[in-house]
C-alpha cells in the first residue's frame, strides 16, 4: 500500500478498512452467540447482559489490565519495559455507560505497545537507561458520555515526514522489524512492531465503538495518543 499513490492508495486503504471492519463485526456476532447459547455473564440463554450489559464499565480497570498486558509483551520482546503512570482525570463514567470491552482493550493495547516501544528505542535498547525517561502517562476518564484514554510517551516523537494522519495509514511504519540477535528471535511469537497495521486497527476498533484515535507528535519529545469511546452507543457496527 505504501508504494501506491493518489486514488490507488485511497482505494487500497478503503478495501483494508472494510475488510477488517467486517472481520471485527463477525467476531462480535460470534462472541454474542456464545454468550446467548451458553448463558455466560447474562443469566439464562437468550437473555440480555454479558458483554453488552450497561452499568458495569470500569475504563480505569480496563486500562490497568491493558497496561499489564503491554508491559509483559514489551518485557518478552525487549527484556524490559518503561514505567507507566495511570491516573484518573475528568468526570466519573455515567452509571449507564456501555462499552464492548474486547474492542476497547485491543485499541488500548496497540497504543500502549507503541508508547513503550518508543521509550525502548530512544534509549537504544539499553534497558538500564529506561529510568532516565519520565514514565509513560496514561490518563483515564470521561467527559459527558464520552470515555477517553490518553497515552503520553517521551519516546522522541516521529521522524520527519510523519504525522498523526500518516501514522494511521495501513502498512505505514516508522519502526522497521527488529533484527534477530542472540537474545531475540523473530521466529517465535507475535511481532512487537513494524507491520504498519497496529495503529490503523486501533483507530478502527475505536470507531466501531463510536469513537476514534487521534495522534499528535512533538519532535524531539514524544507522541500523545487519545482514544475516545461513545459510552451511549456501545457498538457502532
Amino acid at each position: 500500500v505504501e508504494s501506491l499513490r493518489g486514488a490507488d492508495a485511497d482505494v487500497a486503504h478503503a478495501v483494508l478498512r472494510r475488510a477488517f471492519g467486517a472481520l471485527i463485526a463477525a467476531r462480535v456476532v460470534g462472541w454474542r452467540h456464545d454468550e446467548l447459547t451458553a448463558g455466560e455473564a447474562g443469566g439464562e440463554a437468550g437473555g440480555g447482559g454479558g458483554m453488552f450489559s450497561a452499568g458495569s464499565v470500569d475504563l480505569a480497570a480496563l486500562a490497568e489490565a491493558s497496561v499489564d498486558d503491554a508491559t509483559a509483551f514489551c518485557r518478552e520482546k525487549h527484556g524490559a519495559a518503561p514505567e507507566v503512570e495511570l491516573v484518573r482525570v475528568g468526570e466519573p463514567l455515567p452509571p449507564d455507560a456501555v462499552l464492548l470491552a474486547p474492542l476497547a482493550a485491543f485499541a488500548l493495547h496497540e497504543v500502549l505497545k507503541n508508547a513503550m516501544g518508543a521509550h525502548v528505542r530512544r534509549v537504544g535498547g539499553d534497558a538500564g537507561r529506561l529510568d532516565e525517561l519520565p514514565p509513560v502517562r496514561v490518563s483515564v476518564g470521561a467527559c459527558g458520555t464520552t470515555g477517553f484514554v490518553k497515552v503520553e510517551d517521551q519516546g522522541g516523537g516521529w521522524p520527519a515526514g510523519t504525522d498523526g494522519a500518516r501514522a494511521l495509514r495501513y502498512l505505514h511504519s516508522t519502526n522497521p522489524p527488529r533484527e534477530a540477535n542472540y537474545t531475540y528471535s523473530r521466529s517465535f511469537g507475535a511481532p512487537f512492531e513494524g507491520l504498519g497495521v497496529g495503529l490503523p486497527l486501533a483507530h478502527l476498533h475505536a470507531s466501531q465503538l463510536g469513537g476514534r484515535l487521534t495522534l499528535a507528535g512533538l519532535p524531539g519529545r514524544g507522541v500523545t495518543a487519545l482514544l475516545c469511546f461513545d459510552l451511549r452507543l456501545g457498538l457502532g457496527l
